[in-house]
């Protein structure tokens, strides 16, 4: 067989690589890729929550019973979708970054759906007056410190930045600098660099999605200080280690919730007190009911987390946990050898607590409050470091004591 030789044409070649380019570039972003081209553009965000708000509303059962009628009415008129002009199936962005001011900047961004009825709800409702510039819409309400700036896709509501002249002067001055930096904002959502870690954290289906970061909440945290920073400074290392996640769902009644941990390095040295494994399964037997609401655990080498939460404290909140644990009758020195550390607390359910209130004038009247049925399950090592608080409590069962 006799292979013929072919010339490769390079410039067909350019061209060819040119267009597929420029049509991966053109295609239209997702949601998720937006919003994620927000968040990178915004100053040192800490908190980062995504809902959707149509989801939390139908399983939540509010409109169906769940509220007494009058707030049902309320909520029912914020959530319908042809009064407001929002699209409650798309997630919403509430945000929180470093403010320019002693107050943190807020930021909620939303999907537009019905643009007509946006615009006659600011304007009936908030009586507003709709401008606009650079081809975006907004309202800029200084007296009440918030502008709302939108295009067909996007609206985002964003405070303006409030320090102390602001306040003895009557409100902030930056009104028009906040609907620009907004407007900006909003263009990064096509023209801005996708920020992939959001990207990803968007594209969670949680119910509710929160996202902390301790880095920027610090920078923000010592902006507000004005200088009187000293314990904030004392504890930058804890601040600014802790990361984390929290994914939260309605699910059949229940509320499912995961919290995930990024800790720094420095932050895990720090509370190396904290154990890694389980604690014992046994504790977990002795709850009012097989199934309660929400348990929390602790795996903690008890000596060192105690010595800890003694440098990390002033000398009268230490003494006021050893008067507590003093009353229970134990003492710091005894809860240190007779406990494992293993340390579960328990929120069963809650019971409606009925009390009638007689002021001595006009009639009684019937107040109710909702009281948590809870407990913590202590793991014992050593029960005759434990003997005076054994004696001083009453023996209910097999390994279970009351106290009150």
């Amino acid at each position: 067989m006799i292979m013929k030789k072919r010339r490769i044409n390079w410039s067909v070649v350019l061209l060819a690589l040119f267009v597929a380019g420029l049509a991966s570039c053109s295609a239209d972003r997702t949601r998720e890729e937006k919003v994620s081209a927000i968040i990178g553009k915004i100053e040192s965000p800490f908190f980062v929550m995504n809902m959707t708000p149509g989801n939390i509303i139908e399983k939540s059962g509010a409109t169906d019973g769940a509220l007494p009628y009058t707030l049902e009415m309320l909520l029912g008129f914020f959530i319908d979708e042809e009064i407001t002009g929002l699209d409650y199936s798309v997630p919403v962005q509430i945000i929180m970054g470093k403010g320019g001011g002693y107050t943190p900047k807020f930021y909620g961004i939303y999907k537009l759906k019905d643009e007509v009825a946006f615009k006659e709800l600011l304007e009936t409702e908030a009586n507003a007056t709709i401008s606009e510039k650079d081809g975006f819409q907004y309202v800029l309400k200084e007296s009440d410190n918030y502008v709302l700036v939108w295009d067909e896709d996007i609206a985002i509501a964003t405070s303006i930045p409030m320090d102390l002249a602001s306040v003895f002067s009557g409100g902030s001055k930056d009104g028009m600098k906040t609907v620009d930096k907004t407007i900006e904002l909003i263009k990064a959502a096509e023209e801005g660099e996708v920020n992939e870690f959001y990207q990803t954290f968007l594209e969670n289906t949680s119910d509710i999605a929160i996202r902390f970061e301790g880095e920027p909440f610090y920078s923000y945290a010592e902006e507000m200080s004005m200088g009187m920073s000293d314990d904030l400074n004392e504890n930058k290392d804890l601040i600014e280690g802790v990361n984390c996640d929290m994914f939260i769902n309605f699910t059949n009644g229940s509320v499912d919730m995961k919290w995930v941990g990024d800790l720094s390095t420095k932050l895990l040295e720090k509370i190396d007190f904290m154990g890694d494994g389980p604690v014992n399964s046994e504790l977990f037997s002795f709850g009012n009911s097989e199934n309660p609401m929400f348990t929390l655990a602790y795996n903690v080498d008890l000596k060192k987390g105690l010595d800890f939460s003694k440098d990390k404290m002033s000398d009268r909140e230490y003494n006021d946990l050893e008067e507590e644990l003093n009353e229970m009758g134990v003492s710091l020195e005894n809860a240190k050898t007779g406990l494992t550390g293993d340390i579960l607390f328990i929120v069963d359910h809650f019971e409606m607590k009925t009390t009638i209130n007689d002021w001595g004038y006009g009639d009684p009247y019937e107040s109710k409050e909702a009281m948590p049925l809870f407990g913590l399950v202590l793991g014992i090592d050593d029960i005759g470091a434990l003997s005076v608080w054994v004696a001083a409590s009453d023996s209910i069962g097999d390994g279970i004591l009351q106290k009150g």
